[in-house]
């Protein structure tokens, strides 16, 4: 199996650092460690309350009538264990919501991608953790965020994405042992000073439609920046290999996660050999193709070849390429951000090009490792199509908190992403964290010692214990 048991490194940390937001989830959510499978993650419990000034520790309850109460436990790191199924039955997704997905995956592609370079992302993590905030938003800045997703108000989101959810969670196995398994994953981590002021009808929309994992602590410790590091490694494989310095800048109130897995064998024999690549400028370059024969669905136009590589569990690696010896596909002014769009269009929506054929593919592609990381704030900002979420004083997610002295905005959002695709198979994992923060009333300082300064160390009661000058970094 390829997931990763988060318990252990929970159970390492210290429960004084985290606080509960008891009340906030619905008893039908809360879990047992003991009645969950192995690779589901985490501890959880109700919280504490204090009475008569005497701190009382809640005793853990458990959904199953098979298993006694536990012990008392401290305070939980984890708030809740929402129960998403494995292998649950495939529900015909909405086809506006597919299609805005679809729409937004092509969209982001234009935004990113620059010739000569590799590129990849999950449209997938990074249109669910940003559905997550717009489940809280309200006014232009909900309609932003919804025009940005595809969400145009012929269907019911959350809905969609819980069948999406349920639809990705799945593992393909034979006798031979486990082929494939797909997992997106989701997840609140609460700031303890905040959680009073956090909407219950929010955090229930996140549990019972996003199975939304949800953590409460100080968010600026050490100790958040490493759970949030362990929860995201423990969804992806550890292929990251993320830890509390790769969070370290993140704060605020709350930060919205969402992790993308996936790792299927190929359906047909596949052996390697070397070849020489040809990139489009400079000398060929000596690499290990893959080759191998499938029985696949195919797609043509008059100038370009789509077809599927079989995975197991129903994936399919889809390629997109020029049919040889015929007339170029773009002639100038197109632009480069068009031609991506043409691509990555025709991957997406290949029945528009003709009828599926049944074809006897044989296919010869280089093995490769792709693994890019962004800005999202930066890329959604500059593409333009995203701007109120990301203001102070403007965005609006007051259904994300009932305070209107809490004025919320994302102030950070970032995604990356990571493919593997060799002999074996594929295997690839993403990221997407939004952190949400309100406007402090002090002015901020932003100092840089890049230049000479001077410096003191002085004492509790103001007395020059050193001073100096600092005009070299030797």
């Amino acid at each position: 199996m390829f997931r990763r048991q988060f318990e252990k490194t929970l159970n390492q940390k210290s429960p004084s650092k985290f606080d509960s937001i008891k009340d906030r989830i619905p008893n039908s959510n809360v879990r047992s460690v003991a009645s969950k499978k192995p690779w589901i993650i985490g501890l959880s419990a109700i919280g504490s309350v204090a009475v008569a000034g005497i701190v009382v520790a809640v005793t853990l309850v458990s959904v199953s009538s098979k298993n006694p109460l536990l012990p008392e436990a401290p305070v939980a790191k984890q708030l809740n264990a929402p129960s998403k199924p494995l292998n649950s039955p495939k529900q015909k997704p909405n086809a506006q919501y597919l299609q805005g997905l679809k729409d937004f995956a092509v969209n982001f592609a234009t935004y990113t991608d620059k010739e000569e370079e590799n590129n990849v992302f999950s449209p997938l993590s990074i249109a669910t953790a940003f559905s997550m905030a717009y489940e809280g938003a309200r006014a232009e800045t909900k309609e932003e965020l919804g025009k940005m997703l595809g969400y145009d108000g012929s269907f019911d989101v959350k809905t969609c994405v819980a069948e999406m959810l349920k639809a990705t969670h799945f593992t393909a196995e034979d006798k031979e042992g486990e082929k494939a398994y797909c997992d997106v994953a989701d997840a609140i981590f609460i700031d303890q000073e905040f959680s009073p002021f956090l909407s219950e009808n929010y955090l229930k929309t996140l549990t019972d439609y996003y199975y939304a994992e949800a953590f409460g602590g100080v968010l600026k410790s050490d100790e958040m920046h490493e759970m949030l590091a362990s929860w995201i490694n423990s969804k992806t494989n550890e292929l990251f290999h993320l830890n509390a310095d790769s969070f370290k800048e993140f704060a605020g109130i709350l930060w919205l996660c969402n992790t993308v897995y996936l790792k299927a064998n190929w359906v047909c024999g596949v052996f390697e050999e070397t070849g020489s690549f040809c990139p489009k400028q400079g000398a060929a370059q000596e690499t290990t193709f893959l080759h191998g024969y499938a029985q696949t669905s195919g797609y043509a136009s008059d100038s370009i070849y789509v077809c599927d590589i079989p995975l197991y569990g129903g994936l399919r690696f889809r390629v997109a390429v020029e049919k040889p010896s015929c007339e170029p596909l773009f002639l100038p002014p197109t632009t480069y951000a068009e031609q991506e769009r043409y691509w990555f269009h025709s991957i997406l929506n290949p029945e528009q090009l003709s009828e599926v054929k049944a074809i006897d593919l044989q296919f010869i592609m280089p093995a490769f490792k792709s693994h890019q990381k962004y800005d999202l704030k930066e890329v959604l900002q500059d593409a333009g199509v995203v701007r109120n979420a990301f203001t102070p004083k403007v965005a609006d997610f007051h259904d994300m908190v009932h305070s209107v002295e809490h004025d919320p905005f994302i102030s950070k959002a970032i995604h990356e992403a990571l493919v593997d695709v060799n002999k074996d198979g594929i295997e690839a994992a993403a990221y997407t964290v939004i952190e949400m923060d309100v406007e402090s009333a002090l002015e901020k300082w932003v100092i840089k010692l890049d230049r000479p300064f001077h410096y003191g160390i002085v004492d509790s009661l103001g007395y020059p214990l050193f001073l100096g000058t600092v005009n070299t970094a030797k």
